[in-house]
């Protein structure tokens, strides 16, 4: 049950700055433990005009929600249906350990059950990989995500069935 507080809510386009804010803070504050300077750099670039308009055009058709804590954007999930992959889960850590990630993942679930997936997989960070086996994600292997410019980043696989 998500807390009164918490209201998980389908992504606008006025969402994108929130939203791509809340991804900067959780990799820069919080990954910055599992990572060197130049992954996080490349994984969070600074909120900008060019970053929000690529967001906003959406090329892989993620299917997005936010969570709102006590009115404010504080973190979203994203899934692509066509290739059952939940792309992202991320929270500000000045929202952190309030249960909205777990709503996040709840509801992004959901919306895949109700489109038809009988799996999700992601490539998780290692910061979050304790995150999604509480949640009942299983790792399939650690691997290299290859990011923008070619640098690798460490990850591991992760797959729920449902």
């Amino acid at each position: 049950m998500t807390p009164a507080n918490i209201l998980i809510r389908p992504a606008t386009a006025d969402d994108a700055p929130a939203i791509l804010q809340a991804h900067y803070d959780a990799v820069h504050q919080t990954a910055v433990q599992d990572y060197p300077p130049d992954i996080i750099a490349r994984w969070a670039p600074p909120v900008g005009d060019e970053r929000i308009a690529d967001f906003i055009a959406n090329p892989h058709g993620e299917i997005r929600r936010v969570a709102e804590l006590d009115g404010r954007v504080m973190g979203f999930a994203a899934l692509v249906v066509a290739v059952s992959e939940l792309r992202a889960c991320y929270v500000s850590p000045d929202a952190g350990r309030q249960g909205l990630g777990a709503a996040l993942l709840a509801e992004i679930e959901k919306v895949a059950r109700a489109e038809g997936v009988s799996h999700l997989l992601i490539n998780s960070s290692l910061t979050a990989e304790k995150f999604y086996l509480r949640h009942g994600y299983r790792a399939l292997g650690p691997f290299k995500h290859v990011m923008r410019g070619g640098l690798e980043m460490d990850a591991v696989k992760m797959r729920k069935d449902f």
